[in-house]
């Protein structure tokens, strides 16, 4: 007997679905494409519990006639697509014909809907695929669209789901697409019965600062291009305001959020040496061409393209960033020439403070660890290099091993202000000046967060910093970590109140917003080297992160004294020889290598 069957259609059913839906937020960018499509200017997005019990998106679009509100539940139904040839000339941001019967297929779903042309609405229940009920309503013009009970008949989908909060924050990255995408549509946001947000049509400009940080005022340049077939605009954050991720830049092809990591080179290539390696700027690049140029059907999600000239749009992003960048200044584009300059920036500036935000609250419970032992500084060779032999390494190590500290060492010189080059009477040693002041930051913070009087540096003059709701939310989830090691602030309506920080560390409200970032991203760029452990407990990555924000830079020079002050707190600490994200930052060159290399032995 053969081994190959045939799917069922609930089978097929699901698998489909799961190609569209794989968690709340994915409801919520089906829903919101359709609310765009539809010419909503007003969409209102209500979730419970970030998504996972309650969806629920109105908007003022047109909405549907009941004989297509009938048909639009089942599969590949769609208003958008009538040819074969109109798959090549896509206007829309929906055309698969998927995402209602998608939803419908693993939840509970309710379409309430009336066209401008009908005096009554339709209202539609699905559950678990099947239409259940069908009737007339009241409804104003539009579309109202209710999703609950999400998976309930995939239950191990469902346990893969993130915590509300995780959910939650997912949803809110895809809303802020559309904040960007369509400057003209009014959005408002409730998660669990109270207001996130509500942002009202403005300039790209207020949006961008409204919705990322209000510290990009006069930081954003306006980045403008045409030749006639492809127009780019948008805005990019000044070199100096830069990121340690490309999450904070946005990619749209005709109103179309796109992820492609050779487009976003593109950007960090047009900053050339203005960018610091391994930092990215804020972007939100809108691209505007023919639609025949482009392809959108590559996958279920529509968030990859293809491009009938990939080179011409890679080209035209980073020229038009570059002549952004070398005017240094920015340019008030308004989106109507013949708007008066001054009034455009009242426009931004009236949309900044129009802006309502509220923020939810909650807490974590700090972790404890174990005391570092006290172990000595170089009783593990560090002569594992290429090139340098292991037992050698051992075998010339005696002379450092008896005295058994940094501050026996001969300082001789700093290399390429990065790197500390000192020597034993028998071996050279090299010193990665960063790593090593974040490991005595890092043993500083640990220590701090193991006694009840903790030492703080209080700010001369209070740092208020605004957040948006994303933010927010991380932070309720970690403030308690943050004060375990010495941190005092205050959350307000819509920002933090930083009044002290833990002591020999600095601060600035870009890099108080780097470590909200980071510290709910294990796999996040500076976590790379961390164990499992580690990358898995946020208090860790809280103190490793404000570590190594706090050191020496590569860079820095350091006096003799400094690095003497150094040695010597590592000797008081007796601490591993690597930095708390797991690079090493001693390199020892034994003198019997030296000779051997010099054939003197």
């Amino acid at each position: 007997m053969g081994i190959i069957n045939k799917l069922s259609d609930e089978l097929v059913s699901k698998i489909a679905a799961g190609e569209v839906i794989e968690r709340p937020a994915s409801i919520v960018k089906e829903l919101m494409e359709n609310a765009i499509d539809a010419g909503a200017t007003t969409i209102n997005i209500e979730l419970k519990n970030g998504g996972i019990d309650l969806i629920r998106i109105e908007d003022n679009g047109q909405g549907m006639l009941s004989e297509d509100a009938r048909l639009a539940v089942q599969r590949h139904t769609t208003s958008k697509l009538h040819t074969e040839n109109e798959l090549y000339d896509i206007s829309t941001l929906g055309f698969r014909g998927e995402a209602l019967y998608s939803i419908g297929v693993i939840s509970e779903l309710e379409i309430v809907t009336r066209h401008k042309h009908e005096d009554t609405g339709t209202i539609i229940h699905v559950r678990g695929g099947e239409v259940v009920n069908t009737s007339k309503t009241a409804h104003d013009t539009g579309t109202t669209v209710t999703v609950s009970n999400l998976f309930f008949n995939t239950p191990v989908r469902k346990k893969f789901l993130g915590s509300a909060q995780s959910e939650y924050r997912a949803c809110l990255d895809v809303i802020d697409r559309f904040v960007f995408g369509y400057k003209n549509a009014g959005i408002r946001v409730i998660n669990n019965g109270k207001e996130v947000f509500t942002i009202q049509p403005a300039p790209l400009e207020a949006r961008t600062i409204l919705r990322i940080d209000q510290g990009l005022k006069n930081k954003l340049y306006d980045v403008s291009f045409d030749n006639g077939i492809l127009k780019v605009d948008g805005y990019i954050s000044d070199p100096d305001y830069t990121t340690n991720s490309s999450r904070l830049m946005y990619l749209f092809v005709n109103g179309r959020y796109i992820m492609d990591k050779s487009l976003n080179f593109s950007i960090t290539n047009a900053y050339s040496t203005a960018l610091p390696k391994g930092r990215y700027p804020v972007a939100v690049i809108n691209l505007f061409l023919p639609h025949n140029f482009v392809d959108v059907n590559i996958n279920p999600t529509k968030t990859a393209v293809k491009f009938a000239d990939k080179s011409m749009v890679y080209d035209a992003i980073r020229n038009a960033i570059r002549d952004s960048i070398n005017k240094r200044a920015i340019v008030y584009a308004s989106p109507d020439p013949g708007m008066d300059k001054n009034r455009f920036k009242e426009e931004v500036k009236e949309a900044v403070e129009s802006y309502r935000t509220s923020f939810p609250h909650g807490s974590t419970t700090s972790t404890g660890y174990a005391t570092s032992k006290k172990t000595r500084i170089f009783s593990t060779p560090y002569g594992a290099k290429p090139g340098v032999s292991m037992n050698a390494a051992a075998d010339d190590q005696q002379t450092i091993l008896q005295t058994g500290e940094f501050s026996a060492l001969d300082i001789l010189a700093q290399f390429n202000a990065t790197y500390i080059v000192a020597s034993s009477p028998d071996s050279m040693v090299l010193i990665d000046q960063h790593a090593m002041h974040e490991r005595i930051l890092f043993e500083q913070l640990l220590k701090n967060s193991q006694v009840r009087q903790r030492q703080s540096q209080f700010l001369t003059v209070p740092q208020e910093i605004f957040l948006n709701e994303n933010r927010t939310s991380i932070l309720a989830d970690i403030q308690d970590a943050l004060r375990t090691i010495g941190y005092e602030l205050t959350t307000g309506r819509n920002s933090v109140t930083v009044r002290a920080i833990p002591a020999g560390t600095v601060f600035s409200p870009l890099s108080l917003i780097e470590l909200i970032d980071n510290s709910m991203r294990a796999d996040g760029p500076s976590h790379t080297e961390l164990t499992a452990d580690q990358k898995t407990d946020p208090l860790y990555r809280i103190m490793a992160d404000v570590a190594c924000k706090s050191a020496v830079r590569a860079g820095d020079f350091l006096p003799v004294e400094k690095i003497r002050a150094l040695f010597g707190q590592l000797d008081q600490l007796g601490i591993p020889l690597n930095c708390p994200h797991g690079r090493p930052f001693v390199f020892l060159l034994p003198k019997t290598e030296i000779e051997k290399f010099f054939h003197r032995r």
